[in-house]
This record gives structure tokens, C-alpha cells and sequence, in this order.
């Protein structure tokens, strides 16, 4: 599963790739990296591409996506490697950061 965080205005984004059937987007105020852009409009979703026993096996060349699918503000999007693995999306949801 890919929980996936993109906040528009900083264009950063945020991906945590799990073989749980849940995510939380870490927390790591105070070491200076992947912290929510303040008051800045975000967008949430989950992706299920297949099962996967491991994350090494969902992030290897023969994983979940190709090693080069994004465009060109870093979002991932298909093709998805195998066309027999199942696929599932949940709509985007909004939301504002914390100011």
C-alpha cells in the first residue's frame, strides 16, 4: 500500500510504502526533513498495487511501478509492472496543514 501526501503550494511530497493494510505519514518535527509545509493545501490518498510479503519486494525493479514513473512535479502514476496485479485507488481527500 502507498499512502501518499502531496501539498501544493512547497510542492513536496510525501510517500510511505507499507504490506500493512494501514499508514501513517511519520512524524519527524525537529530533524529538518519531511515536515508538513505550514498552512499549506494538501492532498491525501491510498494506493494498493498487488500483495507483497516485503516493501523490498514492492520497491524493487520488479515491484509496484516502474522505477521511473513520475511526472514532472515527482508524482507517481502507473504503468504498473505486471498487468495481472490487481490495482486499487482511493479517492483524493484535501486538507489544510497546520499553521
Amino acid at each position: 500500500m502507498i499512502l501518499s501526501v502531496d501539498c501544493l503550494s512547497s510542492q513536496q511530497h510525501f510517500y510511505v510504502v507499507t504490506t500493512e493494510d494501514h499508514a501513517v505519514l511519520p512524524s519527524l518535527a525537529g530533524s529538518g526533513h519531511f515536515t508538513l509545509p505550514r498552512s499549506d493545501y494538501c492532498t491525501w490518498g491510498i494506493e494498493i498495487h498487488g500483495t507483497y510479503l516485503r516493501v523490498d519486494d514492492a520497491t524493487n525493479s520488479t515491484g509496484m511501478l516502474d522505477p521511473f514513473s513520475s511526472d514532472s512535479l515527482g508524482l507517481f502514476f502507473g504503468p504498473k509492472n505486471s498487468p495481472s496485479t490487481s490495482y486499487t485507488a482511493v479517492g483524493v481527500r484535501y486538507f489544510t496543514a497546520r499553521p
